[in-house]
């Protein structure tokens, strides 16, 4: 299977970002009414003529029947909806996409695989993004969080946040959140809701500045991730999404 590079260049004219950032250094906000608005319209589109029952009578069935069900029904919206945007020339979609690692329109011309729903959601989801700025040296939070006195666990969740599966699960737990779960299996992280953003931000309030004496390179990297974590708060109704493990 083919898979994008999860790399790329700063792109000029993106919202909270400049060409002196870098390429790891932009966050997006995620607008779920508007993503789960489409992609629940996609999701119907793609199995509208599947019929109830059929799936239980197959004895051999080498995909979960929930994707089954997708891999059986008319994915063409589905397919042409990420194919518009794998070509996208919109900057804050093409730097997003860029990161990626899912497979190409080439890979679904030839068939349905049980890794293309999952890789169509994260696609769509590229439509529905504002980019902010984001952190110039993540490893250095990595490496330097717990020296603050962050745990692991804490220090993973802000920098990589929650899998993708869970997005869908809660986006749309009666429709497509179950399949696109499964479809991603573990591994797709990126992104923090309300209470993860408001829980980080206060734990970076408490933090002893006291241990930033032998720390100080730490400081730029703790602003960036504060005014990261600031403006999510202030946009409760949208969802943080990150670059760490897109």
């Amino acid at each position: 299977m083919t898979m994008t590079t999860a790399t790329t260049s700063d792109t000029d004219g993106q919202s909270g970002t400049s060409d002196q950032r870098h390429p790891s250094a932009t966050a997006w906000l995620l607008d779920t009414e508007s993503f789960h608005a489409e992609f629940a319209a996609l999701w119907a589109n793609c199995d509208h003529d599947v019929r109830s029952g059929l799936l239980s009578q197959l004895t051999d069935v080498s995909l979960h029947p929930e994707l089954e069900r997708v891999g059986r029904g008319d994915t063409t919206d589905l397919r042409t909806r990420a194919s518009q945007l794998w070509a996208s020339t919109d900057p804050v979609v093409t730097d997003h996409v860029a990161r990626l690692e899912v497979s190409t329109p080439e890979d679904w011309a030839t068939g349905f695989d049980e890794a293309h729903l999952g890789h169509w959601f994260r696609l769509c989801m590229a439509g529905h993004l504002e980019a902010i700025a984001g952190v110039d040296d993540p490893d250095a939070l990595r490496a330097g969080l717990p020296d603050l006195g962050w745990s692991a666990v804490e220090t993973r969740r802000v920098l990589f946040g929650r899998e993708m599966g869970e997005l869908a699960v809660r986006l749309d737990h009666q429709g497509y959140g179950q399949a696109v779960n499964l479809s991603l299996g573990h591994g797709h992280k990126g992104w923090l809701d309300h209470d993860d953003v408001t829980t980080a931000r206060q734990r970076l309030m408490d933090l002893d500045r006291a241990r930033f004496r032998t720390a100080q390179h730490l400081v730029p990297a703790c602003e960036q991730l504060w005014n990261v974590l600031d403006v999510a708060g202030s946009n409760p109704q949208r969802v943080l999404v990150l670059p760490g493990a897109v």
